[in-house]
């Protein structure tokens, strides 16, 4: 019997769609383009932060707009109240332009690359 490998970036999915109150809605209103009824779900990359590695991180894209914003966890893995980063999706690194995963306009994050 063979088992789906668990992906690596689902504690933080799981982590943002059930402890996030906080974030979700604007995440979701910023990635898709502020429309309730979005058409097409906004892009997310799902990981965790470079600088600590033990943290979630969140990075949300709008690719109507080409603006991106990122969410990371605090020392006690717990969203902060703002996001800690806003800028251009060109900047972004590699790793976070592959987005793995879609946000919906409530702000709930599926695995998945965006279609």
């Amino acid at each position: 019997t063979t088992t789906d490998p668990v992906d690596p970036a689902m504690p933080c999915i799981l982590s943002w769609n059930n402890h996030n109150t906080q974030q979700m809605g604007y995440a979701g209103e910023f990635a898709t383009g502020y429309a309730n009824n979005a058409p097409s779900p906004g892009y997310a990359s799902v990981g965790y932060s470079a600088d600590f590695p033990d943290r979630c991180m969140i990075t949300v894209g709008n690719p109507l707009d080409g603006e991106a914003e990122q969410f990371v966890q605090d020392a006690s893995h717990h969203w902060s109240q703002s996001f800690t980063w806003r800028g251009s999706m060109i900047g972004l690194p590699s790793n976070v332009l592959s987005w793995n995963a879609t946000i919906l306009a409530n702000g709930v994050i599926d695995i998945g690359a965006p279609q």
